[in-house]
């Protein structure tokens, strides 16, 4: 999301974290491209980094933890939690606008977020892809979409096979 300077510098706003001090000259600032709260518990949010992975609070954003720093890609571009079931996630990797890092494709965690799987729609960060956008279907949460540079691919079993529904 981006803020003009103006609005930035009349807003009320606060240092939520993960750190406890504003960086300087953009020094160990991150950027981030999509923040996701649980559906079932708005005290559980999600953010991704461009490059710095998956982070979690458990109290609203007062403070974060992230287990994601082993990933192929520390790219994140979108999280969807399943409504149904909030241990089901999927996280689209790589930034979506490739300014950080490439994309190895979907995955997915059935654990809450503890433990991340790729699905059967990845690829190696070497192909140079894309990735900006996942939605789960809330009538029928096995259908999943993913949109990326590459076209929308489905999935109707949970991310297990994917088909590109659209160049």
């Amino acid at each position: 999301l981006y803020a003009p300077p103006s609005l930035l510098s009349n807003g009320n706003w606060t240092l939520l974290g993960p750190t406890s001090t504003v960086p300087t000259n953009a020094g160990g600032a991150g950027r981030l491209n999509c923040i996701t709260i649980d559906p079932t518990n708005t005290n559980i949010l999600w953010a991704g980094a461009a490059s710095g992975g998956i982070w979690k609070s458990i109290d609203g954003g007062i403070t974060w933890s992230t287990n994601t720093d082993k990933l192929a890609v520390l790219g994140i571009s979108d999280i969807a939690i399943d409504p149904s079931n909030t241990n089901i996630m999927y996280a689209a990797t790589g930034d979506g606008d490739a300014g950080d890092t490439y994309s190895v494709g979907v995955l997915k965690s059935i654990d809450g977020g503890n433990t991340w799987k790729i699905t059967g729609l990845n690829w190696l960060i070497t192909s140079g892809k894309n990735m900006n956008r996942i939605i789960i279907n809330p009538d029928n949460t096995n259908i999943v979409f993913a949109a990326s540079d590459n076209g929308i691919y489905r999935t109707l079993d949970g991310g297990d096979t994917w088909v590109r529904v659209l160049n």
